[in-house]
């Protein structure tokens, strides 16, 4: 809403109708309220002032009349909570409290011109009594006098000189630091409404500054504007303050500022505009609150800023020509004021929602109003700024679509990237066309790379990116990908170089298989039938010495090195019986093997054999160990000499001692051990002497 600012004197009473603008909303509020009295309080430790104000035009007659009663009642003293009885009631000042006389209340309007209204609806023509007139009339009238009421009690808000002029204040001076009050307003013939507040007068009454001071500035104005939310029933009205080094501050007017609203109305925002005194000028400002009381808050943070010229320049492009070698060249011309623009940038874009770049470095002359653009190839968007002599004054004409034919083609898309995850989504990218007019891009698929690639867009790609789905159903291993980029006059690029992506495998290959083994000395010499499938990656061929034992890696080939014969030329040295596996990979390294081999081989390797014993009266006690054969069991022999040796017990290889108790002491036994392992028996014998 637009700001006022408040002058008022006696000659103005007689313009009422003037003063129609301003709304009297605090009365319409007040209307509705069910208190007849409201009170404010203001203390600065050593004295508490009062501010009360009635609510209706019929309390406030009531008031001038009979006077108020502003009563003062002890409630604590010395941080004690006094008794009932003890509560003392001082009538302030000793007598009741009313307005001044018609007389002083002239007085005071020479030096104080807001007690206008106050005079007018005491003692002036909308106080006198309505007698023998119409009922328009009647109406007219008291539309008046409710907007001088109002006027009345907002005149009493921004001075307290007019307040009690008009019988609406009071101080007390005479209060006492380790006490505090309970101080009461009511009419002096009529206490059935009484306004109270409770005070401590050592707590001095700390004004806010006002938040959220904003600023814009035109051709030399300033339009400050400010919210007056959270100051409601704190500040009456405020002040705007400029400095021009930022700490100096003075009043930009004479009298205070308020917000003026129209009829029915209401605003919590107040805006202002301060004429400057030149442009291109740093000038700052801060705002201050006025009190019902008279007093000033705390200034608010301080804005600034820089009056500028009003940039009016409009740039229009006319017309463009085109030459036979393709060059644009582009007429335009400037509505406004020419002598603002300090010269012109030309942009152009592809596209008309695209990134408009300059065509030149630096600021075209203000004076010329063309520009060439060479060999612009292609057709595109063109536009015109105008720029001030200020940052920020700038303006930019329409786009203009200049078409210039184009048969040259994009070069062939590069850089193809992408792989196939196990669910057979495949996400394919390549690097982004370094001419600025393609349109976008296809791209095709085929399952060899000499194969016919098919479209598999449905619109064309704007980004170079792309997504596809392949059946995994299928006895193709790999899928190849072609893009070709197209540009806004649908030339078509050449295809892309295949792009190859291998499909998910989780089969594994046909197991290859050892179909013979024959021992040849220390050489083994081995049969090999291959795997049926065309992706085996390689071959490894491995022995275990039992079911247990871990597989343990011979040799290993490439995908096509897999000999029908191979000779294991060395042997190991433990190597007795052995089983023989033949696994094969694909590149994704799934197995599968060949089922297990076993081979008995005798490798002449001398196993040696460690037998002992020990010898007592009741039993003989033998022991024995090998290395480094692998035996699979022991037979022990016994005799007494000049008998031939029988078998005595057969023995598991885990076996490696025999306690034999059927003895007779002193008679010398023989006993012989033989380890058995495949084509190899190895014996070992002790005597038993006593």
């Amino acid at each position: 809403m637009p700001t006022i600012i408040i002058t008022l004197a006696m000659k103005n009473i007689v313009t009422l109708a003037a003063l129609v603008l301003l709304s009297v909303t605090s009365l319409k509020a007040q209307e509705k309220a069910a208190a007849k009295l409201q009170l404010l309080h203001h203390s600065n430790g050593s004295s508490v002032a009062l501010r009360w104000a009635p609510t209706n035009k019929e309390t406030f007659d009531k008031g001038v009349n009979q006077g108020y009663r502003v009563v003062r009642k002890t409630m604590v003293r010395d941080s004690v909570i006094l008794p009932v009885k003890e509560r003392t009631e001082v009538l302030l000042g000793g007598d009741l409290v009313f307005p001044y006389t018609d007389e002083q209340i002239n007085i005071l309007a020479k030096s104080e011109p807001k007690a206008a209204p106050v005079y007018e609806i005491i003692y002036g023509e909308t106080a006198e009594g309505m007698q023998n007139v119409s009922p328009a009339a009647i109406i007219q009238k008291r539309r008046q006098t409710e907007m001088v009421f109002g006027l009345a009690l907002f005149s009493c808000d921004l001075s307290p000189k007019v307040a009690r002029a008009a019988g609406l204040y009071a101080i007390d001076t005479t209060v006492r630091p380790n006490e505090r009050y309970l101080y009461m307003v009511s009419l002096a013939e009529d206490k059935t409404d009484t306004a109270s507040v409770f005070v401590v007068p050592t707590d001095i009454t700390v004004l806010p500054k006002p938040l959220d001071l904003r600023v814009n500035f035109g051709d030399k104005v300033a339009m400050l504007e400010w919210n007056t939310l959270l100051y409601h029933g704190v500040y009456s009205a405020y002040m705007v303050e400029r400095s021009s080094n930022g700490r100096d501050f003075t009043p930009v007017s004479k009298d205070v500022i308020v917000g003026a609203v129209q009829e029915g109305s209401a605003t919590n925002v107040i805006t202002f505009q301060d004429s400057l005194p030149q442009n291109d000028y740093t000038y700052y400002y801060r705002l201050r609150g006025f009190s019902p009381f008279g007093v000033y808050g705390q200034p608010s943070d301080v804005v600034q800023g820089k009056g500028e010229v009003t940039f009016v320049v409009y740039p229009q492009v006319g017309s463009a020509t085109l030459s036979p070698k393709g060059d644009v060249t582009l007429h335009w011309s400037t509505v406004g004021n020419p002598k603002l623009v300090k010269g012109y940038i030309v942009e152009r874009a592809q596209r008309i929602d695209g990134e408009f770049v300059p065509l030149h470095k630096g600021l075209l002359s203000a004076k010329k109003l063309e520009f060439t653009h060479k060999e612009a190839k292609r057709g595109g968007y063109y536009r015109v700024v105008a720029v001030g002599f200020y940052e920020a004054h700038r303006q930019t004409s329409f786009p203009y679509y200049v078409n210039v034919p184009d048969d040259v083609p994009p070069t062939a898309p590069t850089g193809l990237a992408g792989d196939v995850d196990s669910l057979g989504i495949v996400s394919l990218t390549w690097k982004t066309n370094p001419e600025e007019d393609v349109a976008g891009y296809r791209v095709f698929s085929a399952n060899s790379a000499d194969g016919l690639f098919v479209d598999r867009c449905t619109q064309t790609l704007s980004a170079p990116v792309f997504a596809d789905t392949l059946p995994l159903n299928t006895l193709t291993s790999a899928i190849y990908y072609k893009v070709l980029a197209i540009d806004h006059s649908y030339n078509y690029s050449k295809h892309s170089a295949p792009f190859m992506l291998y499909k998910p495998d989780t089969i594994p290959p046909t197991a290859p298989r050892i179909t013979q083994a024959q021992q040849q000395g220390k050489r083994l010499l081995l049969t090999f039938a291959r795997s049926h499938s065309t992706d085996v990656a390689d071959y490894k061929l491995y022995y275990s010495l039992s079911t247990t034992d871990s597989l343990r890696l011979l040799h290993s080939w490439g995908p096509n090195a897999l000999p029908a014969t191979f000779t294991l030329s060395t042997l190991p040295d433990t190597l007795a019986e052995a089983q023989l596996w033949l696994f094969a990979s694909d590149r994704v390294n799934n197995l599968s093997r060949s089922e297990g081999y076993t081979v008995q081989l005798a490798t002449g390797v001398p196993c040696k054999l460690e037998f002992t014993y020990t010898a007592s009266k009741s039993a003989v006690k033998l022991m024995w160990k090998t290395q480094p054969c692998r035996a699979k069991q022991y037979r022990l022999y016994k005799n007494v000499p000049h008998v031939p040796a029988t078998l005595l017990q057969t023995l598991p290889t885990d076996t490696l001692e025999y306690v034999d108790t059927e003895i007779t002491y002193g008679t010398p036994y023989r006993y012989i051990l033989e380890a058995i392992s495949p084509n190899i028996e190895k014996a070992a014998e002790v005597v038993v002497e006593w």
